[in-house]
């Protein structure tokens, strides 16, 4: 249960966890009752496994009762990981508001991944159109692949809504787990749980709907409804969630971890990753920075982050970006991500960030004291990233030095393979993202049409 700190979204990607207590046993590592009063707990933080070693001792009121997070019957899995998270980010007020997404993601490591439930107020061109039958098509599929779900409550209402979202017993701004979907004679319903453990649904198809017929009661509600778990159809799913967040844990999938950094120019100490495929594989590839949760406000600003594969050749001394395979779309976020089914064969990864390449020049030269010297700073002075990749059958990763024409062949590739061609100009123009400079992340590539000008 929710305690006086608003990280519900934490809470949430919990609860759905609750669910299988053999992803439980992997976070929380001292499984017994420790004398000393001391825990081990193991979260994944920017793509990275940190353990956090953490005390019984927990934050209470005059009355002696927690004032963060309890769960039922006294258990203390629930506020020991809270405090972990709490310390892993620097105090308790760090949590304050976020998305169930994050919390997936830091407590599975695995790859995580959201999709709308209610279009933009200003959508774009690459938006696609919500269908009602494609989210159920998606809910069915996470389901059955035992994905864990959360989903967002009213997350772009505005305050005056908020009374509305109240008398059918939802919250605002409030995360919740999806524990179940079902089609049951036709009626498509979403289970779902409070991380509160109060306040449940209370317009159609809740606990006391007199839409339940015996035989449907029996066969969803057979053991009775907990506190805070509700069911709901799909219309009002729709209507009052605005997201969910899918976390894709699969058994027997492979993980592996590079770290690497982002200098203001292409070529070392950057590097590349090369993963070899030895037979026909599904793999995800994530590429995460450090976040800003709490951070200072301005002390630390957020790199656009983009990964391209490629195909490249095996046995070379300088392997090359040959032909374009995947590439993430080019984003001011914490992590991007793509996936592909690659055939055997070598394969390049290619990380890279581009926002800071004018400022992080000034700073370096602060800290050096001295003219920036190419070659001649430390990579700890670079942002610097974590590549995961998640195969369905193991591969090798390794990494090598970025060289100076690398990231701008597969920059090439990638305008060459996805780009719009344009030709009213005296060149041609070939484009990913905008032409009219309105949009940030666009990638040109220009030809000249003849030897004139």
């Amino acid at each position: 249960m929710q305690g006086v700190l608003g990280d519900c979204w934490f809470l949430s990607a919990m609860a759905v966890l609750g669910e299988r207590p053999e992803l439980l046993e992997k976070i929380v590592i001292t499984r017994e009752i420790n004398n000393e009063g001391a825990y081990q707990v193991r979260l994944c933080k920017d793509g990275k496994w940190t353990i956090i070693l953490v005390d019984d001792l927990l934050p209470c009121n005059r009355y002696g009762q927690p004032v963060y997070s309890q769960a039922r019957r006294q258990q203390l899995w629930v506020p020991l990981i809270e405090k972990a998270m709490a310390k892993l980010h620097g105090c308790y007020q760090a949590l304050t508001a976020g998305r169930c997404i994050e919390g997936l993601q830091t407590l599975t490591g695995a790859p995580c991944e959201s999709f709308m439930l209610h279009e933009p107020p200003h959508p774009t061109s690459d938006i696609e159109v919500i269908d009602k039958d494609m989210i159920w098509a998606q809910l069915l599929s996470c389901r059955t692949a035992g994905f864990l779900m959360g989903a967002s409550c009213g997350g772009d209402t505005k305050p005056e809504e908020k009374d509305l979202f109240a008398a059918v017993g939802l919250q605002t701004h409030h995360a919740y787990s999806v524990l179940d979907v079902k089609d049951v004679h036709g009626i498509r319903l979403v289970r779902l749980r409070n991380p509160w453990g109060r306040f449940s649904w209370t317009g159609d198809w809740s606990d006391g709907s007199p839409l339940w017929n015996p035989e449907l009661r029996y066969e969803l509600m057979a053991l009775g409804s907990e506190e805070g778990v509700f069911w709901m159809s799909l219309e009002d799913f729709m209507k009052y969630f605005d997201s969910v967040d899918v976390c894709k844990i699969r058994e027997g999938w492979a993980e592996a971890h590079v770290n690497g950094c982002f200098p203001q120019f292409a070529g070392p100490p950057a590097k590349v990753a090369l993963v070899n495929v030895f037979n026909t594989t599904e793999v995800e590839f994530w590429l995460f920075q450090e976040g800003v949760r709490g951070k200072a406000e301005g002390v630390k600003a957020l790199l656009d982050l983009s990964i391209i594969v490629c195909r490249t050749s095996s046995g070379t001394a300088n392997p090359r970006p040959l032909s374009l395979v995947c590439h993430s779309k080019r984003q001011v976020k914490t992590n991007v991500s793509c996936s592909g089914i690659l055939e055997e064969g070598t394969y390049m990864i290619i990380c890279s960030a581009f926002n800071h390449w004018q400022s992080l020049e000034a700073k370096i030269d602060e800290a050096m004291g001295a003219s920036f010297v190419k070659g001649l700073v430390g990579e700890e002075l670079y942002p610097s990233y974590v590549l995961t990749v998640h195969s369905s059958r193991a591969v090798m990763v390794d990494q090598i030095p970025m060289t100076d024409y690398c990231l701008a062949d597969s920059l090439l590739l990638l305008a060459t393979t996805k780009g719009k061609r344009h030709e009213d100009f005296n060149f041609i123009l070939i484009s990913v993202g905008s032409v009219d400079g309105t949009v940030d992340g666009s990638c040109w590539r220009v030809t000249q049409k003849d030897n004139q000008g």
